[in-house]
């Protein structure tokens, strides 16, 4: 289940790490999370299998091939929804638009409201089912 990886210890960080220095190998990312090799491998296993992460291997003389890593476009959705919680647990108002299945957009706000802007607001649980009223 991807929300468990997530919660994960150094998931978040990883990501974050990724999401703003680019592609990095496995040895850049120990050095900056002061975490051990083995444990870092398995994380990184982790993310490449729940494709929040690209893998690349390029050789290196005679040595072991090294590791690079960089986010997926699914992780940095998930940089965006980590930013969204922040902004939640501050108790900021926040605005997010998306678009459903018929490419209608919907303002979803922090209060847990949908604005469609087409006169009705949703105020039922997002996520749950869905009542509208003017």
């Amino acid at each position: 289940m991807l929300l468990k990886t997530l919660t994960k210890k150094y998931v978040k960080e990883i990501l974050y790490i990724l999401y703003n220095r680019g592609e990095l190998y496995s040895g850049q990312i120990q050095n900056e999370l002061d975490i051990d090799s083995g444990n870092l491998s398995k994380i990184l296993s982790t993310l490449v299998k729940k494709k929040l992460v690209f893998k690349r291997r390029e050789p290196k003389g005679e040595s072991m091939p090294m590791s690079y890593f960089k986010l997926s476009d699914l992780g940095k959705s998930v940089i965006k929804i980590y930013e969204i919680s922040e902004a939640l647990e501050r108790n900021k108002n926040i605005e997010i638009i998306i678009k459903d299945s018929n490419n209608a957009k919907k303002n979803i706000q922090s209060n847990n409201t949908i604005n469609d802007n087409s006169g009705f607001v949703n105020t039922g649980n997002i996520g749950g089912n869905v009542k509208f009223q003017k």
